[in-house]
């Protein structure tokens, strides 16, 4: 065991022994649980998470829920997740939700196996062969946001909150750079976060831009032949036997895009499909947490680093959730009043929400992810 690790171990130590005394804001958290790749530290800030949040707020769900159900109830509604349902005005939302998700799956498993098959040449054994990913492995709190674990598959990777800061943009730069709303802003990001918008940004260099193909570094006017040969460098993956697979930029930035967004789709489905069920009274308030991780397991490929037991609610650790907010509607809506099917119709001439555009954006990252998997001979599924 080397120095780093010793010292990390005795500070772990430490701290079970003085949890009393300790005082993380939420920050500090997300920052080692993004940070870390320690994985006691990582399984302790899991645990302690949900130890002082999801426990504390189990009682205060189960009571706000009889009152929601009986306010429900009295304005002709079965239980409160028919009225949150029926916000959205989507026939037979639930069959909607899963049909959205099962278009989305295969993308989602060929990710799961990727990541699966490198945490564990991180982790060893701690993550299996096949089966589910340890919850606490996926550089997230709530496993919804994959992206800070990407250096794992791609070691030399693409920075943009790293030149952002180099930069020096601050809040004053965000408010006042136009394109800056156009690239970084939640709306419409997919459909900007291309390697020659961020050039234009000058969030990554000509360098890194023209990476992505030779004929491009050679088409650009006034370029050296030293800077020619720079530009035909493409990041890399080193398998066991040091033989390399190329990974262009546009597949490197599509990577990150997805570890950050793919997983929200089962995330979201995980968590108000639960509520749902919980809402109609078809979970046992005495499996309430066991439920929870099975459903994880179905929807998600996820499972908890440990046996959880219901003297925890692992679920009442996401914040939607102690605050008793619908989730899904969160992913359609436009932060305004104008209803989701207008905007659709103004924007692309469409009346309903279709995983097909997302699939397509993702094409070029399904066949990257497909070499790797034939590569490496990664299993998938759970």
């Amino acid at each position: 065991m080397d120095k780093a690790n010793t010292n990390e171990d005795n500070i772990l130590e430490h701290r079970s022994k003085k949890e009393q005394t300790l005082c993380f804001k939420q920050k500090d958290v997300d920052d080692l649980i993004t940070k870390s790749k320690d994985e006691k530290v990582l399984k302790w800030i899991w645990k302690m998470w949900r130890q002082e949040t999801g426990t504390s707020v189990k009682e205060y769900f189960k009571t706000a829920v009889d009152i929601e159900n009986r306010a429900a109830r009295r304005n002709g509604y079965t239980d409160v997740g028919e009225s949150w349902r029926e916000e959205l005005e989507i026939s037979n939302l639930r069959h909607y939700c899963r049909q959205l998700f099962q278009s989305v799956k295969p993308l989602y498993t060929l990710l799961h196996g990727v990541v699966r098959y490198f945490l564990r040449k991180k982790y060893g054994d701690v993550v299996p062969i096949r089966g589910p990913i340890p919850a606490h492995l996926l550089g997230n709190l709530w496993t919804q946001n994959w992206e800070p674990i990407s250096d794992l598959i791609i070691p030399k990777s693409i920075n943009i909150d790293e030149s952002m800061k180099k930069k020096k943009w601050d809040v004053k730069h965000m408010q006042a750079n136009s394109a800056f709303h156009e690239s970084i802003g939640d709306a419409i990001t997919i459909g900007v976060m291309t390697p020659q918008h961020l050039n234009r940004l000058g969030l990554i260099n000509d360098t890194t831009l023209y990476s992505t193909n030779k004929d491009h570094a050679q088409a650009v006017p006034n370029v050296s032949n030293e800077d020619k040969e720079n530009n035909t460098l493409k990041d890399s993956i080193k398998d066991d036997t040091n033989q390399l697979i190329n990974a262009n930029t546009d597949e490197i930035l599509l990577l990150k895009r997805a570890l950050n967004k793919i997983p929200q789709i089962p995330f979201s489905l995980l968590i108000d499909e639960y509520r749902w069920k919980y809402f109609e009274n078809n979970i046992d308030a005495a499996t309430m947490n066991k439920e929870f991780w099975a459903m994880s397991l179905e929807i998600q490929g996820i499972s908890p680093p440990e046996d959880r037991n219901e003297e925890f609610f692992d679920l009442g650790a996401v914040y939607y959730v102690a605050d008793n907010t619908p989730y899904i509607r969160k992913f359609m809506s436009h932060g305004n009043s104008q209803h989701w099917r207008e905007i659709l119709r103004d924007a692309f001439n469409e009346d309903d929400i279709s995983a097909a555009a997302l699939l397509r954006y993702y094409r070029p990252l399904e066949d990257f992810l497909i070499r790797l998997v034939e590569k490496h001979n990664i299993p998938l599924g759970w």
